[in-house]
């Protein structure tokens, strides 16, 4: 099983921060992303991906306190672990240079 995915990625995450001592009870979610950026095809599989990650956490008791979803454009998101804080850009292309490590 992958975790490119969010019906795998997300009870893991929150598996991982409870084996690291989270409680349930605190953690918070942001949701981001969702876009319909293929226009050609009849499927919303960008809506359903928002919709499985709104399931599971309210499956698992996790407050969504933020929400960037759906919508025509792409995302890139800088997320601070340590503050919570998250920067959204919203573009046109997303291009494979711009997830490189520099």
């Amino acid at each position: 099983m992958t975790t490119r995915f969010g019906n795998v990625a997300i009870p893991l995450l929150i598996k991982m921060m409870q084996e690291e001592g989270a409680s349930l009870t605190d953690l918070e979610a942001q949701i981001f992303g969702g876009a319909k950026v293929v226009r050609n095809i009849s499927m919303d599989i960008g809506r359903e991906n928002v919709d499985i990650a709104r399931k599971i956490l309210n499956h698992f008791g996790v407050h969504i306190i933020s929400e960037d979803v759906e919508g025509q454009l792409g995302r890139k998101v800088v997320f601070n672990t340590l503050t919570g804080e998250a920067v959204v850009l919203k573009v046109k292309q997303l291009r494979k240079t711009d997830w490189s490590h520099r």
